[in-house]
């Protein structure tokens, strides 16, 4: 993450983009976000992805304040090389992937549907036509840029890349926290809480059989790494978010304090 002075104002030629990776509560949050700007200023392809911006010309690329979609990392880098300033979600790897499952499963648009319709969770793990592989590290992926079922993600990258490029990151577990911390880097004003493209019908962790829990977390050993590192980021980020709202309200107090002293001095001298 930057290392700044917070708030960060966003400038008329930045450009906000918000990796959304699947099922981390994305769509809620982007929704929540893209209301900050101008309709026409935000990009957000009913495909959810970006690669429709790619066709069009440079300067139509920059004027877009806010890019959000399904997108790796290095998607995002090819829409302009300068003045992005990136924010994404992740999610505890398990949850994660227990929620794709079922999600698709609650979903006979989804394109996986047709197969994934006849699989229990364990087959659906198992599942080598998977191109997007959504059971497998997808969180470091995206991060690292490597979403090829053949190749292992670079964790370290993924982490580097967290660090390094990005101004925010939120933890869905501590959704209405990450909301706030949100807002306050950016200086915007609180905003409703609300959770939009939930799973309707899932089971919970501990219904599911010991060696499939086991098994998604071998298929996801670099994306509980990252997550892990997320939450360390996301702390340090929130302790300054606390300690700078207890600066402002300390202030604020000896402000009125001050302002008190001064109208009981004022009235003094009026009685004198």
């Amino acid at each position: 993450m930057y290392r700044l002075n917070f708030p960060y104002k966003l400038q008329e030629d930045d450009q906000l983009c918000f990796m959304h990776i699947p099922k981390t509560a994305g769509n809620s949050l982007g929704r929540d976000m893209a209301k900050r700007f101008p309709e026409s200023r935000v990009f957000h392809d009913p495909s959810w992805a970006i690669q429709p911006i790619m066709d069009f010309p440079l300067y139509i690329r920059n004027s877009y304040q806010m890019v959000w979609g399904h997108a790796l990392f290095t998607q995002f880098r090819a829409v302009q090389p300068t003045n992005q300033v990136y924010v994404t979600m992740l999610r505890d790897p398990i949850e994660r992937t227990i929620s794709t499952y079922y999600y698709i499963l609650s979903r006979p648009e989804h394109p996986f549907y047709p197969k994934v319709k006849s699989m229990s969770l364990e087959d659906f793990l198992l599942w080598e036509e998977q191109d997007a592989v959504e059971s497998h590290d997808l969180q470091t992926r995206y991060m690292s840029g490597v979403i090829d079922r053949t190749k292992d993600p670079d964790i370290d990258q993924a982490c580097s890349v967290l660090r390094d490029k990005f101004m925010f990151v939120g933890l869905v577990e501590r959704y209405e926290e990450s909301l706030a911390l949100l807002n306050f880097t950016f200086g915007w004003p609180a905003s409703e809480v609300k959770y939009l493209n939930t799973t309707p019908v899932r089971a919970k962790q501990s219904d599911i059989a010991p060696n499939v829990l086991r098994l998604i977390r071998e298929l996801n050993q670099n994306d509980i790494i990252l997550y892990k590192f997320a939450e360390e980021l996301f702390n340090e980020q929130l302790e300054r978010m606390k300690t700078a709202q207890w600066l402002v309200d300390h202030q604020n107090a000896v402000y009125d304090s001050i302002e008190r002293r001064f109208a009981h001095y004022s009235q003094w001298v009026r009685n004198l």
